[in-house]
């Protein structure tokens, strides 16, 4: 699993860095799952009692797939949405990794799966599981991680 590091309220994965100059596409990520039955493992340590909410969301853009003029503009085409190329659910692992204490796969491809309120009781180290439960051949589906606290604590 790759470690994401301590949990202090909010834990993010897979947008991409920003550049030397510039910006970077807000349609970019580093985290992607390259094919049908294929998982990326992450880990996070808590410290303490706290719920979670998990939100995956698929990055892309849509686009003419089709070779360009030799005038230089753009042909009619079939359109490519790479938004959509996985179905991608979530899975949250209690410490030790043996059960599952949240997941959601309902949303379709595109959208973002959320998890909210997910109860973690015990300090340890905690698992994300993302994986594709549908996916377009030879595409790879790009995403980013948020893991954040809907509910902080309060203290009287």
């Amino acid at each position: 699993a790759y470690p994401l590091g301590t949990f202090t309220g909010v834990l993010s994965f897979g947008a991409a860095p920003t550049p030397p100059t510039g910006q970077s596409d807000p349609n970019a990520a580093i985290a992607s799952i390259d094919g049908l039955g294929k998982s990326d493992w992450y880990s996070f340590v808590v410290t303490g009692p706290t719920n979670l909410a998990v939100t995956v969301t698929p990055l892309g853009s849509s686009y003419i797939v089709a070779p360009q003029n030799t005038s230089g503009t753009c042909p009619s085409g079939a359109a490519f949405d790479s938004r959509i190329v996985a179905d991608l659910g979530v899975e949250v692992y209690s410490s030790g990794g043996g059960t599952v204490i949240g997941s959601s796969n309902t949303a379709p491809a595109g959208q973002s799966e959320v998890l909210t309120n997910i109860a973690v009781p015990l300090p340890g180290v905690y698992y994300v599981r993302v994986f594709s439960a549908t996916q377009v051949s030879g595409q790879s589906q790009c995403y980013t991680l948020a893991i954040s606290n809907p509910c902080p604590s309060i203290t009287q």
